[in-house]
């Protein structure tokens, strides 16, 4: 079930849900991060690093880059800013002014 939600909060950062909505599911990965480190490291490795987990414009360098940021991270803000950048990669706006993180 805690996988599943890892699935979701990723589709979610990925573009389902408006970015408004990431510094609450960046919360939630970083609780998890905290509590279930292991369980998560395996979740994200399985999840985001399939070849075309939903961003094929992503590299798998980038993927492997944020997966790392996100398992290392040990404070919310940094967190919160490295899954808002990635939000943008992954969306297709860096680069290009809008949005800025």
């Amino acid at each position: 079930m805690a996988k599943k939600l890892v699935e979701y909060i990723l589709q979610a950062i990925l573009g389902a849900s408006p970015r408004s909505h990431l510094d609450p599911l960046t919360d939630i990965l970083f609780s998890l991060n905290k509590n279930f480190i292991t369980q998560l490291s395996s979740w994200l490795q399985e999840l985001l690093l399939q070849e075309n987990f939903p961003i094929p414009n992503v590299s798998p360098a980038e993927k492997q880059n944020f997966v790392t940021l996100l398992l290392r991270a040990s404070n919310k803000r940094i967190l919160r800013e490295k899954v808002k950048e990635f939000a943008i990669l992954s969306r297709g706006f860096q680069g290009t002014g809008y949005p800025d993180p």
